[in-house]
């Protein structure tokens, strides 16, 4: 009872609310009356100013947080009748606190699909896929929950949740661009196939080794240019990493919805690391990452973001050791360039020896068409994705942008 008590005061019983009623009643009281009120000759006309001048020291501030702020858009009486009633302290708690098992659940699962096969392959294209639909899903969630929580209008929570969308919408468009670009290199790596038809109508391996090199430096020009546009349209520090969970930061203002952006923020980075890493290019914060020390023990998100931090950095050292940690690091494209190579190598084979053997070339192809196909597959997934996640955010805009002017 103490609790339910303590919610309600802190919870409806704020003065913005409190003066809300006050307007309620003087509104229906004045509509009883049945005389014209006049103006007494020698009255003094009183504003906010007039009153806050004489006070001083913490009269004198609390009277200014106390003030009028805005003016009522809407009819008192619509307000009070029709607000939604709110959720007690404990139920907002369990909310938030299902938000943020949430957060690690899908963390988990992440690290999941890395640890329980060895046939995981890490950066593959589903991995990247799973990546970007919890982002999503993280997001729709934060809004169903700012809904409940019942935010007041006209403050700065709504700004803090567009700042938030803004830079989600600025590195997913730049990994959007990854994803068509890899889409693009597609389109002329799947013709190598007819590179080997030409070759076994003509002997002569000279046109197709220049086709296939036009392949290697059109992967090379890729990975250039998706560096230049991270550099260029991706700011670091958009992407930091925070080992700490909101409780230590007692990020409870707007009945809780700081901490729960906070915990979005965080783990989203994380995620657009991953994205960004996948199919733009390798960033730097990633490939270092096994240098810092990750809290993997205990419960909660940070614990989850912890585990997978740590797997992803085992995983970088390891793909280092047979490649750079740098360019696109989406595994079927880079097991797309390694064949591409091969091919390469085997043709400068034949022109310096002058056989070659063409069933052994053409099983390489397969395998090369084979990565391309799933290459494709999974970037316009992730295209797809990506797509879907900008209508929510321009829905979820729309709907608390209404939500907070009571429209």
């Amino acid at each position: 009872m103490g609790q339910e008590g303590s919610g309600f005061a802190t919870g409806e019983m704020d003065m913005e609310l409190v003066y809300k009623y006050i307007l309620h009643v003087l509104t229906q009281y004045t509509a009883l009356l049945r005389y014209n009120p006049t103006m007494p000759e020698k009255a003094v006309e009183l504003c906010p100013e007039s009153m806050v001048c004489p006070r001083s020291g913490r009269e004198r501030e609390f009277t200014m947080e106390y003030r009028e702020k805005y003016v009522a858009r809407c009819k008192p009486s619509a307000r009070c009748r029709h607000r939604s009633p709110r959720m007690s302290t404990h139920t907002q708690t369990a909310a938030m606190n299902g938000f943020y098992s949430s957060i690690a659940h899908g963390l988990d699962a992440l690290h999941g699909t890395l640890a329980s096969s060895p046939d995981a392959a890490f950066m593959s294209a589903p991995f990247l896929q799973q990546a970007a639909a919890l982002l999503r899903s993280l997001h729709s969630q934060l809004v169903h929950l700012v809904q409940r929580l019942h935010l007041p209008p006209g403050e700065s929570w709504l700004d803090e949740y567009m700042d938030e969308t803004s830079r989600l919408w600025e590195v997913c468009q730049v990994v959007k661009a990854g994803a068509s670009a890899l889409d693009t290199y597609c389109a002329s790596a799947g013709r190598i196939d007819a590179t080997l038809d030409d070759w076994l109508c003509n002997p002569d391996p000279h046109n197709a080794r220049q086709v296939v090199r036009a392949l290697c430096r059109q992967a090379v020009g890729l990975e250039q240019e998706n560096r230049a546009l991270a550099d260029t349209r991706i700011d670091p520090a958009s992407l930091l990493l925070d080992d700490r969970s909101p409780v230590e930061f007692k990020l409870n203002a707007f009945n809780g919805f700081r901490g729960v952006l906070y915990a979005l923020r965080n783990a989203s980075s994380f995620l657009l690391m991953l994205l960004v890493s996948g199919t733009v290019s390798c960033l730097p914060d990633l490939a270092c990452c096994s240098a810092n020390p990750f809290r993997t023990s205990g419960a909660g998100y940070v614990s989850s973001m912890g585990r997978l931090r740590q797997r992803v950095a085992e995983e970088m050292e390891a793909v280092a050791t047979e490649h750079s940690c740098s360019g696109i690091m989406m595994y079927e494209f880079r097991q797309a360039r390694v064949g591409i190579e091969s091919i390469k190598t085997e043709f400068d084979r034949v022109i310096a020896t002058g056989y070659g053997n063409p069933g052994e070339i053409a099983e390489r192809v397969e395998i090369i068409k084979g990565w391309v196909g799933m290459l494709r597959s999974g970037a316009e997934s992730v295209v797809s994705e990506l797509d879907d996640f900008f209508d929510e955010m321009v829905e979820g805009r729309k709907m608390l942008s209404d939500l907070c002017s009571h429209r």
